[in-house]
């Protein structure tokens, strides 16, 4: 199964749908993520009939948005394949989930919560393989395939080369960020036609399809656009994955306008959106001001470098959200992994 993260929006929700219509007949779980800014005291609080109390204009937010990503579940649910049809299907086999919260300003709603939503699409999946993209990926056609084969090997990775299109095919992020793929070893995949391993470098965060049961989760802390598949890779490697490169399956990216979270990993001038302007403000921590882009830097360096000292150490663990970890307790298809299933 494909799973992916991604912020509610008017071009993101575009985006899902061009992404589904390219992975004909595969299934894909995307977990949809929206932000709401307390605007009231008693918001967030419990009322008698076990709801969470929000105000009429966060309300009004998340209706909405469960309005639209219902007319696009029964769109792709039109053009998905029928039982009794031999057709071949223009569109995928659509999982959504649409988790909100509740944040106190519009600095923490500009950081989408990554991982933990990474975490959240896991639990759609209930195939033996799964591959973990973002929603601005076009993935090729033989990857359904790739996907639902029926054999899995526990700590094997099979990696998806990623390509930027320019007129030509680049390399991902070589410009940016070029440790990211670049032990992929994108010219020799040109010239095989057969998998090939590579090794693992420090940096290293491609796109990959491996067994859903031995995968780990995701570090939740990790918010916004730095660091948060790097460690997720890093700690891949400490548990012994191997990483081996498909032959016959891929991604390209699809260019978009930077989001408030990758505007600040990227230097970009944060104008964007009114959420994007709001990370780029001072705010004073412990009598000293700083601008709030600088310390959710150095907030997420520390969380990275406290993680590399712990897996060199071998005591790592991903922090993961408490109702992540009881979805995978109670939902049947992650039986197999809590009655003893690879951690």
């Amino acid at each position: 199964m494909l799973t992916e993260p991604l912020q509610r929006s008017l071009p993101h929700i575009q985006a899902l749908a061009a992404q589904c219509r390219s992975y004909p007949g595969g299934p894909l779980g995307a977990a949809v993520y929206l932000p709401l800014v307390k605007r009231e005291p008693q918001e967030g609080s419990q009322e008698a009939n076990g709801n969470i109390r929000l105000s009429a204009d966060n309300a009004a937010l998340l209706h909405n948005a469960t309005v639209t990503l219902e007319a696009l579940f029964r769109e792709m649910e039109t053009e998905a394949p029928h039982a009794s049809s031999s057709a071949p299907s223009p569109a995928c086999s659509l999982r959504l989930l649409l988790l909100y919260e509740l944040v106190g300003d519009e600095m923490l709603a500009a950081l989408m919560p990554i991982n933990a939503l990474r975490n959240a699409a896991f639990l759609a999946a209930d195939t033996p393989l799964v591959a973990m993209v973002d929603v601005d990926l076009s993935p090729s056609w033989s990857l359904a395939g790739q996907v639902l084969a029926d054999s899995e090997s526990a700590k094997l990775s099979e990696l998806l080369p990623m390509w930027k299109p320019r007129g030509l095919i680049h390399q991902f992020a070589r410009d940016v960020y070029k440790a990211g793929h670049t032990a992929t070893n994108f010219e020799k995949w040109f010239r095989f036609p057969t998998e090939y391993e590579v090794p693992y470098k420090k940096g290293y965060e491609p796109w990959f399809i491996g067994a859903r049961l031995a995968l780990p989760e995701y570090d939740a802390r990790f918010r916004g656009y730095s660091w948060n598949k790097v460690i997720n890779v890093q700690h891949m490697a400490a548990l012994g994955f191997s990483f081996h490169v498909l032959p016959d399956a891929w991604l390209v990216h699809r260019p978009h306008e930077p989001t408030a979270s990758c505007s600040i990993c990227s230097n970009d001038t944060l104008k964007h959106t009114r959420r994007a302007s709001a990370l780029n403000v001072e705010v004073k921590v412990n009598g000293t001001r700083w601008n709030a882009r600088d310390i959710f830097l150095r907030r997420t360096k520390r969380f990275y470098r406290t993680s590399e000292r712990l897996l060199e150490a071998g005591t790592y663990r991903p922090v993961v959200d408490a109702a992540s970890r009881h979805c995978r307790k109670v939902l049947p298809w992650w039986q197999q992994r809590a009655a003893g299933g690879a951690a």
